[in-house]
């Protein structure tokens, strides 16, 4: 399935950097805005929040923000190894939009009867992928469909919820 969408520029210092070391490997410097097809009716907003109520995603209508300082691993697995430094599936500069939307998305399906189903989540994570030019986009796709099962969790993490407004 093809997913028309917008993706925003992406660029490493300006939206994001890179960590070393810990749980995850990048965070968000700005707010980036993914324009989806609408899976949100118009008059509301969903927000995804941890356990501090503190809002990390936010969807209206077509537009999927996130919120700055969020923090991801990239594309799974992968574990940090002191002085080799990251070690698993590598995240491509044209992959790591991608890989920051998914995790959002899959942390949205823990908490909420959210509009996009595991499949949808996918499916967009390839979409971004391919509109950023990603070569090896249906490589990475077919990983997530076949394998991501084996990392996604059915249950929230502490205090992790939705609220829709």
């Amino acid at each position: 399935m093809t997913i028309p969408m917008t993706i925003p520029d992406f660029a490493e210092g300006v939206h994001y950097r890179q960590l070393k070391g810990g749980k995850y490997r990048f965070e968000l410097l700005k707010d980036i805005t993914v324009k989806l097809p609408s899976f949100v009716p118009n008059d509301k907003r969903i927000s995804f929040r941890d356990f501090n109520r503190r809002e990390w995603v936010r969807i209206i209508g077509n537009k999927y923000t996130i919120r700055a300082e969020y923090r991801w691993n990239g594309s799974s697995p992968k574990w940090w190894v002191p002085l080799i430094g990251w070690v698993g599936t590598p995240d491509p500069v044209k992959s790591r939009l991608a890989s920051c939307w998914h995790d959002t998305a899959f942390q949205f399906l823990r908490v909420a009867d959210y509009p996009i189903n595991y499949y949808d989540a996918n499916d967009i994570f390839h979409g971004i992928m391919e509109a950023a030019g990603f070569r090896f986009s249906n490589v990475y796709h077919g990983a997530v469909k076949d394998l991501g099962q084996y990392f996604f969790s059915d249950y929230p993490e502490r205090g992790e919820h939705s609220v829709i407004l």
